[in-house]
């Protein structure tokens, strides 16, 4: 027994016409001397014409896999979220930092440039494998 989901219409296409249109569409049909009624002749008329123009739908395209970030853009991208964590660090002060706290800011700033100097200096580009 064959599949009816695939046998069976179950989607409606419907269109108004005016009666100039409804007379052409039902000479048409009945030069054919065919006993169908303009839904079947419609139809047919529809799907003889989109076989015939309209191409095959194209293949889909794979893209290729996506490629790790190198260990230097790795690394910059650490940086750059510590960066981020003491700006919102300072945003988060309401009052005016104690000299702790800024000797401990002034540390992590120190951190964060010897870390830039040496991913820019080393030119490392090798990937890491974690």
């Amino acid at each position: 027994m064959e599949d009816l989901t695939k046998t069976r219409r179950a989607i409606v296409v419907a269109f108004r016409l005016t009666p100039a249109e409804a007379a052409h569409l039902d000479a048409a049909a009945s030069a054919l001397k065919t006993p169908r009624g303009r839904a079947d002749y419609c139809r047919a008329a529809a799907l003889y014409i989109a076989r015939k123009r309209v191409p095959p739908p194209a293949k889909p395209v794979a893209f290729p896999p996506r490629r790790k970030a190198t260990y230097d853009v790795q690394r910059l991208t650490q940086i750059l979220q510590q960066v981020g964590q003491i700006s919102s660090r300072l945003v988060e002060t309401a009052t005016p930092p104690t000299q702790d706290a800024v000797n401990a800011m002034l540390s992590q700033t120190l951190e964060i440039r010897n870390a830039i100097a040496s991913v820019l200096s080393t030119g490392k580009s090798s990937e890491v494998t974690k």
